[in-house]
């Protein structure tokens, strides 16, 4: 028995994560979303939520995963402070973070990322016309209902 025991332990330890072998059905009940670029965060979590795709949580410690905009130093920073067990980011880093960006570029595209493996689980890129209430509206509904179809209807 004790043997046995060992042996699943080892087998645990020697198990590896891919990317494909996690998905947001698998990971995801609760979402924190980040603050994006003309508000879109606001409009994606009244879609996400009316919509019963996730639960929205105020606190990145209660999330299962994390929406953002953004995959870059300063996010990756973040993930470090907010889910410790990452190297301790530099103050530049929280800064940029803090600050953000209105880079019209990164506008519309959005990351699913899983909060404890570090990994993307899903991305879709959906650019408005404008930044119009009524458009950014449009936006976070295709893209809920994107995160819906990719979670629930496989």
């Amino acid at each position: 028995m004790r043997a046995c025991s060992i042996l699943m332990t080892f087998a645990a330890f020697c198990c590896e994560i891919r990317a494909d072998d996690v998905g947001p059905r698998q990971v995801a009940r609760t979402v924190y979303i980040v603050s994006m670029a003309n508000e879109l965060d606001q409009y994606l979590a009244s879609r996400l939520t009316s919509g019963h795709v996730l639960r929205v949580v105020l606190e990145p410690a209660r999330a299962d995963v994390v929406l953002t905009d953004k995959l870059d130093r300063a996010f990756w920073a973040w993930m470090a402070l907010s889910y410790p067990g990452h190297d301790r980011p530099s103050h530049t880093d929280i800064a940029l973070r803090k600050r953000g960006s209105a880079n019209k570029s990164d506008q519309g595209t959005v990351f699913l990322v899983d909060s404890k493996a570090k990994v993307v689980l899903w991305s879709t890129t959906d650019h408005g016309r404008t930044t119009s209430p009524d458009d950014l509206d449009r936006v976070a509904g295709r893209i809920a209902k994107r995160l819906r179809t990719s979670m629930y209807e496989k």
